[in-house]
């Protein structure tokens, strides 16, 4: 498949098309070059049965565009997962820290307390 040779901004212009323009060429010669190039590679089709200067996206254009948004999903759930995962490493972290204190307090505590009992003879 050959979406994955387009670059974002031809994705974009894919995606403007996604439900058919009505194309004026020579109004833009950068948005030009790359209908052409869509157009050229079969990611594009006129139909001018239906209207005049109708170009609408191919089945090739419609599966770039579907493969391109799951992409996107996916990648936005797997950085979703990373954050999390983040934040428990986190969490289990800090835990750790507190438990580590936690016990040298507690070391140390029992060796206060034991010193004031015996100062106090008991």
């Amino acid at each position: 498949m050959e979406n994955v040779n387009l670059t974002p901004e031809q994705f974009d212009v894919l995606t403007q098309f996604k439900d058919g323009v009505e194309w004026d060429f020579f109004e833009n010669e950068d948005l030009d070059e790359i209908v052409r190039f869509l157009l050229d590679k079969n990611f594009l089709t006129p139909r001018s049965d239906i209207a005049e200067k109708l170009i609408v996206p191919t089945q090739s254009g419609r599966l770039a565009l579907y493969l391109a948004e799951k992409e996107a999903e996916e990648s936005t759930k797997h950085k979703k997962q990373q954050k999390f995962d983040n934040r428990i490493s986190i969490i289990g972290l800090v835990f750790s820290g507190l438990g580590l204190v936690a016990g040298i307090v507690l070391e140390y505590w029992a060796g206060i307390v034991e010193i004031i009992l015996k100062l106090f003879g008991r």
